[in-house]
């Protein structure tokens, strides 16, 4: 059995382990891929991306796997809005952010409510200067 301290410890190592930290390019490229991953998760889960010399950051989410997953935008009409769309193996969303700010989605089918947010296949998209 992991004591007390090393289970606190593996928690960090993987909050910490699930962030990424990515720049942003000039061009309509995408400068981000958010991917459905085994166990229902979204990798990287809470990535930090910078935007680019145009003001913008592209991400895209996509679905390599059999299972059927969707991503919809947790917070609408606080900062942003994305549509619930459902993803097949091989389908993609992409969306450009403009402005910075904390951009939670998550998968409708593979996430719950939980007091006052979500659980389960979820995320956040920190978009910085």
């Amino acid at each position: 059995m992991f004591s007390r301290a090393t289970k606190v410890m593996l928690a960090l190592m993987l909050a910490v382990g699930s962030s990424v930290f990515v720049s942003g390019s000039a061009s309509a490229a995408v400068d981000l891929v958010i991917k459905a991953k085994p166990g229902d998760q979204w990798s990287p889960a809470h990535p930090i991306v910078r935007r680019g010399g145009d003001g913008k950051v592209v991400v895209k989410w996509k679905n390599p796997r059999n299972r059927v997953h969707d991503i919809k935008s947790t917070n609408e009409g606080k900062n942003w809005t994305l549509k619930r769309k459902t993803l097949r193996k091989g389908d993609a969303a992409r969306k450009t952010f403009k402005k910075n700010g904390n951009y939670y989605f998550r998968c409708t089918l593979h996430s719950t409510k939980s007091g006052g947010g979500f659980v389960g296949m979820v995320g956040i998209v920190h978009v910085r200067n």
